[in-house]
């Protein structure tokens, strides 16, 4: 395990754990660094806030690009950004879509993700991202390490609302705890 995610778990989840500055952080109001909104607006790009509550460990925005369409080729690609307020993390992952044209298709849509980019612009995002929150001392996750199973007593005394294995992702950018109100 990465140890800044342990010195982060050690934080807020060893025996009683660190709450009240759990719930403040949640409580405090997150915002997209101004290099990357301006990175967005340079590139028209279009952005907004999907996920994550005023009262919540996380907050994530969407990145939409222009569609690319060659003959009867279309795709569509998006990233995501997802940032916790409870420890030093982000993790950016890149999404797309291919319209199947296959006339012996089960599925209309092809897709898939990673955190990988798949064109130029997203390389461009990525490392905007990366830049401008290392300045803020924020790491990045990648897909391993966001679905890395933590194991800990806290986890055995809990009720299972998350299922049995608790990853990364879970602890630092959803409300495991369930101590923010909505």
């Amino acid at each position: 395990m990465n140890l800044l995610i342990k010195e982060q778990f050690e934080k807020y989840y060893q025996s009683k754990g660190n709450w009240r500055e759990y719930i403040e952080r949640c409580s405090a109001n997150s915002f997209l660094l101004e290099s990357v909104v301006n990175f967005a607006t340079g590139n028209n790009l279009k952005y907004q806030l999907v996920g994550g509550k005023e009262n919540w460990p996380s907050m994530e925005w969407i990145f939409q690009y222009d569609t690319i369409r060659k003959s009867e080729f279309i795709v569509r690609h998006r990233s995501i950004l997802l940032v916790s307020k409870i420890a030093p993390f982000y993790h950016l992952y890149h999404e797309f879509e291919v319209e199947n044209k296959d006339d012996s298709a089960i599925e209309p849509v092809l897709d898939g993700f990673s955190c990988q980019p798949y064109i130029r612009i997203e390389q461009d995002l990525n490392d905007v991202v990366e830049t401008s929150y290392k300045e803020y001392g924020y790491t990045s996750l990648n897909y391993s390490e966001m679905n890395e199973v933590v194991c800990g007593e806290l986890f055995k005394k809990q009720p299972d609302i998350f299922g049995s294995q608790v990853t990364v992702e879970i602890l630092f950018f959803h409300d495991f705890l369930e101590l923010c109100k909505d």
